[in-house]
Parts: C-alpha cells; sequence; structure tokens
C-alpha cells in the first residue's frame, strides 16, 4: 500500500488490487482517504473495534474514476501500458478527487450525508458513517 501524507490530519492511500484470476494478472486499485484526527478519535473510544479500519473516510476503486475499470494482463507487455493509465488517473483524478475530504469539516460533511447532491461524482464509498460522526460529535 502506498501512502502519501496532503496534510497535516490527511492521508491518500493507493493499494494496488493485484492478483491472479486464471491466465490474467487482476489489477483493480483502490484509492481512499484516511484522516488523522477520526483515526486518534476512534481508537481511543474502542482500539480492538477500529483497529483495522482506522481512520479511513471513504475510498473508490480507481478505475471506476476513469474509463477503464479493471485491467486483466495477459503479458508482460501490457504492464507499462496498465500502470501508465493507474498513474494518469491517480494524479489527474484521483488525488484531486480525494483533496474533497481533506479537512476534519470536510469529512464531517460527507459522514453526515454520503449521498449528498453536493458532493462530486462518482460517489466514494464510506463505511460505518454514524458511527464514525458520533465519535467525531462527541468532541
Amino acid at each position: 500500500m502506498l501512502i502519501n501524507k496532503i496534510n497535516d490530519e490527511t492521508e491518500v492511500f493507493l493499494y494496488p488490487g493485484v492478483f491472479r484470476r486464471g491466465i490474467y494478472v487482476r489489477i483493480d486499485p483502490v484509492i481512499g482517504v484516511d484522516n488523522v484526527r477520526l483515526r486518534e478519535r476512534l481508537l481511543a473510544s474502542d482500539a480492538k473495534r477500529w483497529g483495522n479500519e482506522g481512520g479511513r473516510v471513504c475510498h473508490v476503486y480507481l478505475g471506476l474514476l476513469d474509463s477503464w475499470g479493471t485491467i486483466n494482463l495477459k503479458t508482460e507487455d501490457e504492464l507499462d501500458k496498465a500502470v501508465g493509465a493507474i498513474i494518469r488517473t491517480t494524479v489527474d483524478i484521483g488525488l484531486p478527487r480525494m483533496r474533497d475530504f481533506d479537512t476534519l469539516d470536510k469529512v464531517k460533511a460527507l459522514l453526515r450525508d454520503p449521498w449528498s447532491p453536493a458532493l462530486k461524482r462518482p460517489k466514494v464509498a464510506v463505511l460505518f458513517e454514524k458511527e464514525k460522526l458520533a465519535v467525531l460529535q462527541d468532541h
């Protein structure tokens, strides 16, 4: 997993999602946001429950942000093109999209209403939004 800190409270992660499927190597990377304050509060409230979830705010399959979806490689020759597509999508679309959630106020807005029309498309996956918002509201 690659983690890039974009400010004092926000980390963007990129999980490669690479696995073998029959004769193909499938690449289906996930990009998402972790919030440091959210992580601290969740772990303080119940470290056992939130240990693996950490401060994850949201995530999305990178291919859904662009037109390529998932990548299935049959030969090594296809690898450079695939890596280029992933890098381009990460830089041009993924990172700017994840910056939409780079402050605690933006995180709270997302957790309050992940389906808000005010949020840009495509939607991101948000897990346990009510529980996370409750922990943030307590402070």
